[in-house]
């Protein structure tokens, strides 16, 4: 592997790290006090890609002891990509006082943050599915948010993808790339 693919590999690596830091310190807190923790879910749509997301930061959470019905409980919504809906459901998990809000998608963790961002102590934001967190206003760097919202960015450069796939698969001759439109 030469010096740019570990590099990028070890960027990747540490944004995950990062993140997965700052969100068990905040929930260290609370299972320290012993205290139920209530995390709203706001799903933005139906995607099977938004289901996966939301099983593996649950399959996360289980790994460092956070199970469901014992000492976190889960309040999931989906606001089937209505940008008025998804304020209303934020309004309702800042009503009732979560612990934590776990967003996917840019535009619903865009909604997300304003909302919250007007709270005298903001309820942290951990966003997922987001291609460009620092591009749209979301956080400051990929370095440090600086803001309450914390997340992974699902943007892989295409220049390094196909040198990923170049090391799985060296034989290949050639490789066409479909993206969706935007």
């Amino acid at each position: 592997m030469n010096v740019a693919k570990q590099k990028s590999t070890l960027w990747i690596v540490g944004l995950i790290v990062f993140s997965t830091g700052i969100l068990t310190a905040v929930l260290a807190y609370y299972r320290d006090a012993e205290k139920m923790i209530t995390i709203g879910i706001s799903r933005w749509g139906s995607n099977p890609e938004f289901g996966r997301s939301l099983e593996g930061f649950k399959e996360g959470l289980a790994e460092q002891g956070y199970i469901d019905g014992k000492n976190v409980q889960f309040i999931v919504k989906n606001s089937e990509t209505d940008p008025v809906k998804q304020r209303e459901l934020i309004a309702l998990f800042i009503e009732q006082k979560v612990d934590l809000i776990y967003s996917l998608t840019t535009p619903g963790t865009i909604i997300a943050k304003e909302l919250t961002s007007n709270m005298k102590s903001p309820i942290p934001v951990v966003f997922s599915i987001c291609t460009y967190p620092v591009e749209s206003g979301l956080i400051q760097s990929l370095k440090s948010s600086g803001n309450h919202l914390v997340g992974t960015r699902n943007y892989v450069p295409p220049s390094k993808q196909y040198y990923a796939f170049e090391e799985l698969y060296p034989q290949t001759k050639s490789l066409a790339v479909v993206r969706r439109k935007g």
